[in-house]
Order: structure tokens, then C-alpha cells, then sequence
């Protein structure tokens, strides 16, 4: 901002702009049912509003709409990795390089915002594995695509590199924190509980989204988008342990999770 001399209003739009992005996004993840949710007891509209309802009413986001922070933009590239990963576990759009060319270049962005953008490669990587084996990177496209991210992220480690590594020395000691104590981490899931009621209440209705209960088949790669969301809130609740955790930080992942969200509360309300 110092550098750029940009007045405080248009920081704010960028925030917000990426605020209604976001939403846009994961509205059209909820309602593209036909190809990620296959219940017959949710309409997709309906699904996309419970889920951008679900989102409006967390208190942390619309902070996160109004203050420019590392959070505001990994929350949008979240949801466009994730919509991207769900088009590509088609078989016919895993082939086509600009596929691959658009998912590295979000990844790369990821990677600019946030050092925890890695919660959001790692997930990538596991649904497209899941959907299409490892015979995947046999093709050079996948590997194009990573050498885009690497190249747009190289910044970041040339500067840590000429600075003693300092940015990820101190992200690392203040992510551990001090004594991890169980009670530090039972307020912190508490708190999310508090700050994300529905996203966390649509989770019960998760169970409708797939054919057959308690017996899914972990082998499905659209189960596998879920570690969009258990990957980074696993890893910050366990932080959390050590005091470490703050509300902000499980933002992106609760954006994943919001369209499985708005699924599951329409599958319960019509229940």
C-alpha cells in the first residue's frame, strides 16, 4: 500500500471485490450437482443459496471482506483451485494443457498470498490422483503446470534466500507456539464452532450428499475435495494446541468446505 500510495477506499474494494468473487465461486460449486453432488432430496439453486447463506453469516469473512490481509486473497484462490480440480477429475478436461496451464497459475497465486497455500496444493493433488491414478503424470502437461507454479512462487524463496530465510523462520516459530495443552485446543474448535455456525452445522448433512450413508466409497474422488477443508483446519486445530491459532487462519478452508455446506443444510432442510 506504502509503495503503491493506493488510498485506504481501494484497498478496501480489492477486499471486498475478492469477497464477492469468492462467493461467486463457490455458489457455482454448490449448484453444479450433476457432476459433485448426485442427491436427489436438494435442488442445486437451493444448495448454492444455503451455501453463499452459510458463508454471509460468518463473522470472521466479512472482516476478512473489509481488511486486506494474506487470508482475503488465499480465500479466493481456494475456491478457484478447488473448482478447477472439480473440473478436471473429467476425464476429457484432465487432458487439455490449458487446463493444466490455468490450475498452476492459481496455484502459483495461492502460493504468493499465503505460505499455507501449500493446504491448498496438497488437496489438489490428492483428488487428481484419486480420479485419474499415477499414470497422470506421464503427460507433460501436469508437469508444465507445476513448473508454472514453481516459477511464479520463486520470488518468495529468492528474497528468503538473500534474507537468511527469515519470513519462514518466523512463520514456523509462531505457528508452533509455546506448550501444547489440550484445553488451548478445545477453546480454539470452540471458538470456530462460534464464528462458522452453519458451515459447521451443514457438515451433519454431509451424509446425504453420497449414495449409501455410513458405506462411501473412499475411492470416489469428489470425497477427496473434502481434504480442501481436513487438511488446513487438522493441521491449525492441532497448532492451536500450543496458542497459536487464530481465527482468521481457517478462513480458506471453511471457503472449501462452504459448498458441501450448502449442500448438506439443503438436504436437511428438505428432509
Amino acid at each position: 500500500r506504502v509503495r503503491l500510495t493506493a488510498p485506504h477506499c481501494w484497498l478496501r474494494l480489492i477486499s471486498e471485490g475478492m469477497c464477492v468473487l469468492t462467493g461467486l465461486v463457490r455458489y457455482a460449486i454448490a449448484v453444479s450437482r450433476q457432476v459433485l453432488f448426485p442427491v436427489a432430496a436438494a435442488s442445486p439453486a437451493a444448495a448454492g443459496l444455503w451455501a453463499f447463506g452459510a458463508y454471509s453469516l460468518a463473522p470472521v469473512l466479512h472482516v476478512l471482506g473489509i481488511g486486506l490481509l494474506p487470508d482475503s486473497l488465499l480465500m479466493t484462490l481456494t475456491a478457484a483451485c478447488l473448482w478447477q480440480t472439480l473440473r478436471m477429475l473429467d476425464a476429457v478436461e484432465v487432458k487439455r494443457l490449458r487446463a493444466w496451464l490455468l490450475l498452476g497459475a492459481l496455484l502459483g497465486l495461492a502460493g504468493l498470498a499465503k505460505y499455507t497455500a501449500i493446504f491448498v496444493a496438497l488437496p489438489v493433488l490428492a483428488c487428481l490422483l484419486a480420479a485419474h491414478g499415477w499414470r497422470l503424470f506421464l503427460r507433460p502437461a501436469p508437469w508444465l503446470a507445476l513448473a508454472l507454479a514453481v516459477a511464479m512462487v520463486s520470488p518468495v524463496f529468492v528474497w528468503n534466500a538473500q534474507h537468511d530465510w527469515i519470513s519462514f523462520t518466523y512463520q514456523l516459530h509462531h505457528g508452533a507456539g509455546s506448550r501444547w495443552q489440550w484445553s488451548t485446543m478445545a477453546v480454539f474448535v470452540l471458538a470456530q464452532l462460534l464464528m462458522y455456525p452453519l458451515l459447521a452445522w451443514g457438515c451433519i448433512g454431509l451424509r446425504r450428499i453420497w449414495p449409501g450413508g455410513g458405506a462411501r466409497r473412499w475411492t470416489d474422488p469428489r470425497l477427496w475435495l473434502l481434504v480442501f477443508f481436513a487438511l488446513p483446519f487438522g493441521v491449525l486445530m492441532y497448532l492451536s494446541g500450543g496458542g497459536s491459532g487464530l481465527p482468521h487462519w481457517t478462513a480458506p478452508a471453511w471457503v472449501a468446505l462452504s459448498p458441501f455446506a450448502g449442500v448438506g443444510l439443503s438436504a436437511l432442510w428438505n428432509a
